[in-house]
């Protein structure tokens, strides 16, 4: 009997050991390289509404067909506004990009924002009950308008460099180009769709933000119309046209290094860091990313997310192109962003939110 009894307390150890052993493993890989699994009702979902896109092909960015959005009027644009660039090629939102949009709109009722597509966008986005119009009759600040690139650079020191890119150049530079390009005619902000904004931008005119202590961020940042807004803008478009920036090895990281450039030109031998001594200020990271790429995982996390609760954030950055296929629980903590900065949006698609 006792020997029976010392077995079963030896596996039940055993079975103790490996259950411990297992969740170990499991919250080191999740801090280390986190991973999501999609169940088949949510991807099925996620095909269903793929297939609602046009077809994505190389000329989408010069094509106008099956476009009815209209086009953007540049004498029409305000001062100081905030853009977002959708050119992907999709023509519509996705429910996190429109979060995005909407928490901009929300926190910065004094701004006009924009999100200009380069794509068509078919009469199905615009259908009235879509979110593009449910956010367009529901914020009065808010604009969408279809750019066509080769257009808009036009009377730019970007006109040669845009018309000689071929089909397949064009489609993969594009963000890069426009994301300069419309603060060099307008100056103003331009935010990514990675962004989710929590309060009003109470910034320098022009400004840059680091995603690191060591590095700057592509994904927000400002020109003012001013003279050192208009000298950034004018030296960012000088750089795109880099030979060195324009080898396709080089262009996955243009825009960083072109803020790198930027920063590093303009604040070398200067013992200056304030927005009044020179023009512009760069901020750290902490009130623009409080969790960084290596924390991503917890915003879907469903419990609560003390490092993220710090005061007087700006924005949230959630890394969309690294986390887009992760479903996002309304309980989360991207869920509870989303229901506060984003209400909107978040009632609209109700349980297929970030789907």
């Amino acid at each position: 009997m006792n020997l029976k009894l010392s077995i079963q307390c030896f596996l039940l150890l055993n079975i103790l050991f490996i259950i411990k052993f297992l969740v170990t493993l499991i919250h080191i890989h999740n801090e280390s390289n986190y991973t999501y699994t999609i169940d088949q009702e949510h991807m099925k979902a996620w095909k269903q509404r793929l297939l609602k896109y046009p077809d994505m092909v190389l000329s989408c960015h010069e094509s106008r067909k099956s476009d009815n959005l209209g086009l953007l009027d540049p004498s029409m644009v305000q001062e100081n506004s905030i853009f977002f660039l959708e050119t992907s090629c999709l023509g519509d939102l996705s429910s996190r990009l429109a979060c995005s949009v909407e928490s901009a709109a929300r926190a910065n009722g004094n701004r006009k924002i924009y999100v200009l597509f380069s794509s068509p966008v078919s009469a199905g986005a615009l259908d009235p009950r879509a979110i593009l119009n449910t956010l367009q009759e529901s914020y009065s600040n808010l604009k969408f308008a279809r750019i066509l690139i080769k257009d808009f650079a036009k009377n730019t020191p970007l006109h040669s460099f845009v018309h000689k890119l071929d089909k397949r150049d064009l489609d993969q530079r594009v963000s890069r180009i426009l994301k300069f390009l419309v603060l060099y005619k307008f100056g103003g902000m331009y935010l990514s769709f990675d962004v989710i904004v929590a309060k009003k931008f109470d910034l320098c005119d022009s400004w840059f933000v680091k995603d690191t202590p060591y590095t700057y961020s592509a994904d927000m940042f400002a020109f003012s119309k001013s003279e050192a807004g208009k000298k950034l803008a004018e030296a960012a478009v000088r750089l795109l046209q880099d030979p060195v920036m324009s080898i396709p090895e080089n262009w996955s990281y243009d825009t960083t290094s072109i803020i790198s450039h930027l920063v590093t030109l303009n604040t070398f031998g200067i013992n200056a860091t304030l927005c009044k001594e020179l023009g512009f200020q760069v901020y750290e990271p902490d009130k623009f990313y409080p969790l960084n790429f290596y924390q991503r995982a917890a915003y879907f996390s469903l419990g609560e997310q003390n490092i993220a609760k710090k005061k007087d954030v700006y924005t949230y950055h959630t890394f969309y192109r690294f986390t887009k296929h992760v479903i996002v629980s309304p309980l989360s903590f991207y869920g509870k962003i989303a229901r506060n900065y984003c209400p909107i949006t978040f009632r609209h698609y109700r349980e297929n939110f970030g789907l």
